[in-house]
């Protein structure tokens, strides 16, 4: 029998009878949604917007047939089989049933009569009943066997099933059916491993319990994962006065409209039926569109999201039970985990996360973060590229943007603006900061030897040159501060010129040669002038997080300096760099550079007066001339739950940035032998003008 009841709330054949094509009635987009009562219930408009449509997802409607010819599907080809060896095969239905269940799951979103829940779905029609409409080829455990084999060879992902027995699934045993059902059992099975998820209608008896093919995983458990029972309520949302309750099947049960639910008539036109038949093909939809949204999902994860995002919130039993008045497990027999809705289950269950490993079991969602310093433009491309970010309830892949996954402060902080500490003989608490430099003579002879140490190790060449002020010369923001090592002496010394390579050394215990260069100095009494080039090796924070390591790159770097002395406590000090960097290929985890120049710029006026310095100036935190900057970015995850990435691109272009910045240096003596250096820093943030952009004190002792 129909497990539906086909015409339980009357065949009302709608006025715009399908009698000719001039007759079609079109109506808007929005009408033909509401005029299928059901669609609203279950939230599929919102479900369509997200692109989930249903989109060649195979559906099987194992029925009385579909009237192919009918406007709601005549534009497409409906596939199937005909087991009842009808006059009319598959493609026709002289009852009226399976034209109906298919204009729920599947009518046409062709601005006509009606559409269904997953519009753009591939229909199959399997039908089961005879020109009389007597389902002949469901009456045996052979015949039933038969139409699931046929599900393997379709590849069907979803099977509506509005058919069952009036008896219920307790008047039966798990003996019983494995042996009475043994073949369709097995064949179910079958489909269920290819990837079939059924649906069966609960039946229209009133009971407590659903039928005996809605409630079979109940005892037959293997069914389970890819089954689901459907009851039926009304569209304001009450269980229907008709429908067997989910009963023992309530883990595996759903509520769905079933009461007056308008679709399509075989030979045209539109008509209103109710019954379980009727809801159980909502679900299937829904099903669909949760297949095709998320491919990557198995079918018994499509199940479980379908079940997950159903909800008993608004129902209310025949009797007048509710969630308050009689508590979730009452309502779990009656409606099973609850009325289906497509929205929430094409929408994030979990918490989403990004992952640059390929693992979908990420330990945390933080942040990714941008390298500092790449500027605005590159921020903004980052905050609008397209990302596959992961539901942590199954790993369903969502569609995001880059400002989802990246950190908003795109540029990070900058490099400390501040005088380096003085030589000193006691415990120095300012070495700890990134603006630490020091140099010291070696040898005051003919070929004098310097050595220089400094955290700031794209300052060390020069770091003799400058002495104290080259805490004020920037480092570029991604490049971390990490203690060097350099010793310098002449190769050339004049009165005036004086032209001195220098070798680089890493700060640890196993002495490696991180860069060379040579320094060419001028000078006179008041005017000192540097031109220094250089080939060392610095690490890079490219990482997409803490997690993941520094790179270290080769840099080739031009730097001019100008000390101008304009009497003995007034000095004016610029200096500019030109920085090339190695080309570095991007991976997941780690942004990639190539032909990438960097420019940077400081300038400023430093007055003296006895022990206090006081520098203010202008500084360019550093900006890219040319170059490209790319990330192999999450795209996807195929079926088998592997990541796919895709190289995003960027070139990057020059944004010259200036700002301010106030430095101050002094001693105090706070006893005959006991003295704290004191460091004062107030700097503009380059990127917003009324920010302040770093600030710092700074103590060093001396005792």
């Amino acid at each position: 029998m129909w497990g539906g009841g086909g015409g339980g709330g009357g065949d009302n054949v709608d006025v715009d009878l399908y009698l000719s094509v001039s007759c079609i009635n079109y109506v808007s987009d929005q009408a033909e949604y509401l005029a299928q009562d059901g669609l609203n219930n279950i939230d599929a408009a919102n479900a369509n917007l997200a692109s989930a449509t249903g989109e060649n997802i195979r559906i099987a409607v194992v029925d009385s047939g579909i009237d192919s010819s009918h406007t709601e599907f005549n534009q497409r080809t409906i596939l199937g089989s005909d087991f009842a060896s009808s006059s009319g095969g598959y493609g026709t239905d002289d009852h009226g049933h399976g034209t109906h269940v298919a204009g729920i799951i599947a009518a046409q979103k062709n601005n006509y009569g009606m559409r269904g829940v997953a519009y753009a779905a591939q229909l199959y029609s399997y039908r089961v009943a005879n020109d009389a409409g007597s389902l002949t080829a469901l009456n045996t455990d052979a015949g039933r066997a038969s139409v699931y084999q046929q599900h393997v060879s379709d590849n069907i992902q979803i099977s509506n099933n509005s058919w069952g027995s009036s008896t219920n699934i307790l008047n039966y045993d798990e003996a019983t059916l494995r042996t009475t059902d043994a073949l369709s059992i097995a064949a179910m099975r079958s489909a269920q491993e290819n990837g079939t998820i059924f649906v069966f209608a609960a039946n229209n008896d009133y009971q407590n319990q659903v039928s005996k093919e809605a409630g079979l995983p109940y005892y037959i458990n293997e069914l389970a994962a890819q089954f689901l029972a459907v009851m039926a309520i009304d569209t304001d949302l009450k269980e229907t006065g008709f429908t067997n309750r989910c009963g023992v099947a309530a883990d595996f049960c759903l509520a769905a409209p079933g009461n007056n639910i308008r679709s399509a008539q075989t030979g045209g036109g539109h008509t209103e039926k109710s019954g379980t038949s009727m809801a159980a093909p909502h679900v299937s939809g829904v099903l669909a569109l949760v297949t095709g949204h998320f491919p990557s999902l198995s079918a018994s994860e499509v199940v479980s999201r379908v079940k997950a995002t159903a909800s008993l919130d608004g129902l209310t039993g025949y009797f007048g039970c509710t969630l308050a008045s009689c508590g979730e497990s009452a309502m779990r027999a009656i409606f099973g985990h609850g009325l289906v809705n497509a929205e929430a289950a094409v929408s994030p269950i979990g918490s989403l996360f990004y992952t640059a490993d390929g693992s979908t079991d990420q330990p945390s969602a933080a942040a990714l973060r941008l390298p500092n310093g790449f500027g605005q433009a590159f921020s903004h491309w980052v905050a609008n590229l397209d990302v596959a970010m992961f539901d942590r309830f199954d790993g369903a892949q969502f569609m995001r943007k880059g400002s989802d996954v990246f950190a908003s402060k795109a540029e990070g902080t900058m490099a400390l603006i501040a005088y380096s500490p003085s030589q000193n003989k006691g415990m120095d608490f300012a070495a700890d900061f990134g603006h630490y430099s020091q140099s010291y003579l070696l040898g005051n002879t003919a070929y004098p030897v310097y050595f220089s140490s400094s955290a700031r190790a794209m300052n060390l060449a020069s770091a003799n040159f400058w002495g104290d002020l080259s805490g004020l010369l920037i480092q570029p923001s991604f490049i971390p501060n990490q203690l060097h090592d350099q010793i310098e002496m002449p190769f050339y010394q004049g009165e005036s010129l004086s032209l001195r390579p220098f070798m680089q050394f890493t700060k640890n215990t196993q002495t490696k040669v991180t860069g060379f260069g040579f320094n060419l100095l001028w000078q006179n009494k008041d005017t000192h002038l540097l031109t220094s080039l250089s080939s060392s090796k610095h690490n890079l924070n490219l990482g997409v997080s803490k997690a993941y390591e520094q790179n270290q790159q080769q840099i080739q770097n031009i730097e001019l300096g100008l000390q101008q002395r304009f009497n003995p406590s007034t000095l004016f000090f610029l200096r500019t760099t030109y920085s090339q960097l190695s080309t570095h290929h991007a991976s997941t985890q780690q942004w990639g550079l190539k032909k990438a120049t960097l420019m940077q710029f400081s300038s400023g006026l430093e007055i003296k007066h006895k022990a206090i310095k006081i520098a203010l100036g202008l500084y360019d935190p550093g900006h890219f001339t040319n170059g490209e900057i790319s990330l192999l970015v999450a795209k996807g995850i195929t079926k088998n739950k592997q990541i796919y990435y895709e190289k995003e691109s960027f070139k990057l272009k020059a944004e010259r940035r200036l700002a301010g910045f106030l430095a101050a240096k002094g001693r105090l003596m706070l006893s005959h032998k006991q003295a704290v250096d004191v460091s004062l820093s107030v700097q503009q943030s380059p990127y917003k003008k009324t920010h302040v952009g770093q600030a710092s004190l700074t103590a060093a002792f001396n005792f």
